[in-house]
């Protein structure tokens, strides 16, 4: 990180693991993090410069320079996870549900650039479990995934 601002909370205690702070901070790359965050002392330090860890913890709004995605949503050990969150790609597409480790897990809908929706479970950040997709002229089907496979998905009957 080149440079940061933040707002240590009352009752932080110098060198020791700190409670979350609210700040931003601006990457090497370009990319872009404001929200929550802890701060401790890092044991292997070679210079005062990383002499502290700093990790996404909390809710936080992360914008990647290289790809253009944008992350809004909760953060557990600098993973996007632990919780619900959304992501907004360039192409249009959008992911808004449940993270683990940053990726998509549990409840979640992903709406494609082209208007269709794939709502449901998922795991590893592929669809897995039972989900509905609807295609973009409204045509659904109704089913369960397999690690991103929607071979058991059927045409919903009316």
């Amino acid at each position: 990180m080149v440079k940061s601002a933040s707002k240590n909370r009352p009752g932080s205690a110098p060198n020791q693991a700190q409670a979350k702070q609210t700040g931003s901070f601006i990457y090497t790359d370009g990319s872009r993090y404001e929200g929550e965050y802890t701060e401790s002392d890092n044991p292997n330090a070679s210079s005062a410069a990383t002499a502290l860890s700093r990790q996404r913890s909390g809710i936080g709004t992360y914008t990647c320079q290289r790809s253009g995605c944008v992350y809004t949503g909760s953060w557990v050990a600098d993973c996007m996870g632990g919780g619900k969150g959304r992501m907004v790609y360039p192409s249009g597409a959008v992911y808004d549900g449940m993270w683990n480790q940053s990726q998509y897990a549990g409840q979640g809908t992903y709406t494609f650039p082209d208007g269709s929706k794939y709502e449901g479970e998922w795991s590893e950040g592929r669809m897995h479990g039972p989900g509905t997709f609807v295609d973009n002229k409204g045509k659904k089907w109704v089913g369960v995934c397999q690690m991103g496979i929607g071979a058991d998905l059927a045409p919903e009957i009316v």
